[in-house]
């Protein structure tokens, strides 16, 4: 099990040091997350200040997020609130939550017998009931 924390510490500190040379968001849906959060952190909203699909026409160039789901930008808005606008502070939640995720099977480990050949998260009970694992 510690070789198993080991790996996941390392992972995590991995991911946020690739993610501290990030210097933009990305394209498209990544880029359009960072702004609204930026926004939403700012105090201003759920708005956009770009044009960015025509389906509705917008009322002027910075108008309310009427495409794209609005609720993703919340942790990243609130991270960006409490540690500062940037980029890093906007991927802190996602990079936290994904490597969270990694923990989440262990609670269902009975600690039984199971097939070795799987790695620790791969032995649960689950996994005998997807017939994955030896009983």
């Amino acid at each position: 099990m510690r070789l198993y924390i080991l790996l996941l510490v390392a992972g995590l500190l991995v991911r946020l040091g690739l993610a501290s040379l990030a210097e933009h968001p990305g394209l498209f849906d990544p880029n359009h997350y960072y702004n609204l959060a930026r926004n939403l952190a700012e105090g201003r909203g759920f708005v956009v200040d770009y044009i960015w699909q025509y389906h509705q026409k917008p009322a002027g160039v910075t108008h309310p997020v009427d495409y794209w789901m609005p609720l993703a930008a919340l942790w990243p808005a609130l991270s960006m609130r409490v540690l500062g606008m940037g980029l890093l502070p906007a991927l802190l939640p996602n990079i936290l939550f994904s490597t969270a995720l990694r923990f989440a099977p262990w609670p269902l480990y009975d600690g039984s017998e199971c097939d070795e050949r799987l790695p620790l998260p791969g032995r649960t009970s689950l996994s005998r009931l997807f017939g994955i694992a030896e009983a």
